[in-house]
Protein backbone atom coordinates (compact mmCIF):
# COMPACT_ATOMS: atom_id res chain seq x y z
CA UNK A 1 0.00 0.00 0.00
CA UNK A 2 1.71 3.75 -0.84
CA UNK A 3 0.77 6.91 0.67
CA UNK A 4 1.03 10.59 -0.39
CA UNK A 5 4.27 12.81 1.76
CA UNK A 6 1.63 12.64 4.85
CA UNK A 7 1.43 9.73 5.12
CA UNK A 8 -2.05 9.27 4.20
CA UNK A 9 -3.46 5.97 3.00
CA UNK A 10 -6.27 5.58 0.52
CA UNK A 11 -8.49 3.53 3.24
CA UNK A 12 -11.63 3.99 5.03
CA UNK A 13 -11.70 1.98 8.09
CA UNK A 14 -11.33 3.79 11.42
CA UNK A 15 -9.47 0.84 13.04
CA UNK A 16 -6.14 -0.56 11.66
CA UNK A 17 -3.70 -3.75 12.47
CA UNK A 18 -0.13 -3.07 11.90
CA UNK A 19 3.43 -4.56 12.85
CA UNK A 20 5.42 -2.53 16.12
CA UNK A 21 7.54 -0.75 13.27
CA UNK A 22 4.58 1.24 11.94
CA UNK A 23 3.23 4.41 14.02
CA UNK A 24 -0.15 5.99 12.61
CA UNK A 25 -1.74 9.19 13.60
CA UNK A 26 -4.52 7.82 16.22
CA UNK A 27 -3.91 6.02 19.36
CA UNK A 28 -2.61 2.18 19.88
CA UNK A 29 -5.61 0.28 21.68
CA UNK A 30 -4.01 -3.15 21.68
CA UNK A 31 -0.74 -5.24 21.35
CA UNK A 32 -0.05 -8.73 20.65
CA UNK A 33 3.73 -9.43 21.76
CA UNK A 34 5.24 -11.91 19.47
CA UNK A 35 9.05 -13.42 20.04
CA UNK A 36 11.13 -15.26 18.33
CA UNK A 37 10.79 -13.09 15.38
CA UNK A 38 12.59 -9.80 14.35
CA UNK A 39 9.30 -7.91 14.85
CA UNK A 40 8.72 -7.23 18.31
CA UNK A 41 4.19 -7.23 17.33
CA UNK A 42 1.35 -6.24 16.16
CA UNK A 43 -0.74 -3.32 17.39
CA UNK A 44 -4.38 -2.31 16.80
CA UNK A 45 -4.71 1.42 15.90
CA UNK A 46 -7.44 3.75 16.76
CA UNK A 47 -7.13 5.94 14.04
CA UNK A 48 -8.05 9.81 14.37
CA UNK A 49 -9.30 11.77 11.25
CA UNK A 50 -8.17 9.99 7.79
CA UNK A 51 -5.76 6.97 7.67
CA UNK A 52 -2.82 8.63 8.25
CA UNK A 53 1.01 7.17 8.68
CA UNK A 54 3.44 9.00 10.58
CA UNK A 55 6.67 6.91 10.96
CA UNK A 56 8.33 3.83 9.28
CA UNK A 57 11.29 2.06 11.29
CA UNK A 58 13.77 -0.78 9.83
CA UNK A 59 17.26 -2.28 11.43
CA UNK A 60 15.88 -1.73 15.06
CA UNK A 61 15.39 -5.03 16.38
CA UNK A 62 12.53 -5.46 18.79
CA UNK A 63 15.17 -5.19 21.69
CA UNK A 64 16.23 -1.80 20.19
CA UNK A 65 19.75 -3.12 19.27
CA UNK A 66 20.94 -2.17 15.73
CA UNK A 67 23.09 -4.71 13.97
CA UNK A 68 23.02 -2.15 10.68
CA UNK A 69 21.73 1.18 10.31
CA UNK A 70 18.49 2.04 11.65
CA UNK A 71 16.07 4.27 9.34
CA UNK A 72 13.34 5.49 10.32
CA UNK A 73 11.17 7.35 7.80
CA UNK A 74 9.09 9.98 9.26
CA UNK A 75 5.51 11.70 7.03
CA UNK A 76 4.85 15.23 7.08
CA UNK A 77 8.43 15.83 9.34
CA UNK A 78 8.96 19.68 8.35
CA UNK A 79 9.09 21.17 11.75
CA UNK A 80 9.62 18.13 14.00
CA UNK A 81 12.30 16.72 15.55
CA UNK A 82 13.80 12.98 15.90
CA UNK A 83 14.84 12.22 19.62
CA UNK A 84 16.79 9.07 20.80
CA UNK A 85 18.49 8.23 23.27
CA UNK A 86 21.47 4.94 22.49
CA UNK A 87 23.85 2.72 24.01
CA UNK A 88 27.39 2.22 23.23
CA UNK A 89 27.86 -1.15 23.58
CA UNK A 90 30.21 -1.93 20.63
CA UNK A 91 30.27 1.41 19.10
CA UNK A 92 32.56 4.53 19.62
CA UNK A 93 31.76 6.70 16.97
CA UNK A 94 27.62 7.31 15.87
CA UNK A 95 26.55 9.42 12.92
CA UNK A 96 22.49 10.54 12.60
CA UNK A 97 22.23 11.35 9.26
CA UNK A 98 18.72 13.60 7.71
CA UNK A 99 18.21 12.66 4.07
CA UNK A 100 21.53 11.36 3.69
CA UNK A 101 23.64 14.07 5.20
CA UNK A 102 25.02 13.86 8.42
CA UNK A 103 23.16 15.82 11.10
CA UNK A 104 25.60 14.59 14.23
CA UNK A 105 28.65 12.65 14.59
CA UNK A 106 29.52 12.00 18.31
CA UNK A 107 31.76 9.39 19.79
CA UNK A 108 29.95 7.92 22.69
CA UNK A 109 31.89 5.47 23.54
CA UNK A 110 32.81 4.81 27.59
CA UNK A 111 29.70 6.72 28.10
CA UNK A 112 26.11 4.92 30.04
CA UNK A 113 23.88 6.60 26.98
CA UNK A 114 23.70 9.45 24.83
CA UNK A 115 20.71 11.66 23.68
CA UNK A 116 20.64 12.96 20.80
CA UNK A 117 18.10 15.24 18.64
CA UNK A 118 17.67 16.22 15.23
CA UNK A 119 15.22 19.26 14.38
CA UNK A 120 13.88 19.58 11.17
CA UNK A 121 13.70 22.87 9.43
CA UNK A 122 10.36 24.10 8.33
CA UNK A 123 9.03 23.85 5.14
CA UNK A 124 5.75 25.23 3.64
CA UNK A 125 4.63 22.11 2.22
CA UNK A 126 4.57 18.28 3.80
CA UNK A 127 7.23 16.14 3.09
CA UNK A 128 8.74 12.98 4.05
CA UNK A 129 12.00 12.66 6.17
CA UNK A 130 14.68 9.80 6.20
CA UNK A 131 16.86 9.52 9.40
CA UNK A 132 19.60 7.05 9.93
CA UNK A 133 21.19 5.89 12.34
CA UNK A 134 24.59 4.41 12.32
CA UNK A 135 27.01 3.00 14.71
CA UNK A 136 29.97 0.87 14.04
CA UNK A 137 29.14 -2.21 15.00
CA UNK A 138 26.22 -3.12 17.92
CA UNK A 139 24.28 -0.03 18.77
CA UNK A 140 21.50 -0.42 21.40
CA UNK A 141 18.64 2.30 22.00
CA UNK A 142 16.02 3.16 24.12
CA UNK A 143 14.24 5.93 22.49
CA UNK A 144 13.32 6.56 18.86
CA UNK A 145 10.92 8.86 18.69
CA UNK A 146 10.18 10.93 15.94
CA UNK A 147 8.09 13.96 17.85
CA UNK A 148 5.90 16.28 15.04
CA UNK A 149 5.64 20.03 14.98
Amino acid sequence: MRCDCIGRLLIGERYIVASDSHAFAGTPIAHLAQSGLDQAGLTLWRLTGPARLTTVQSGIRPNGDMLEPGLIRAYDCAGGRLDVTLLPKATSVVTLRLDGQIATRARIAGLPYWNGTIFVPPSPSPRVCHFEINGETVLGSTRIVFVHR
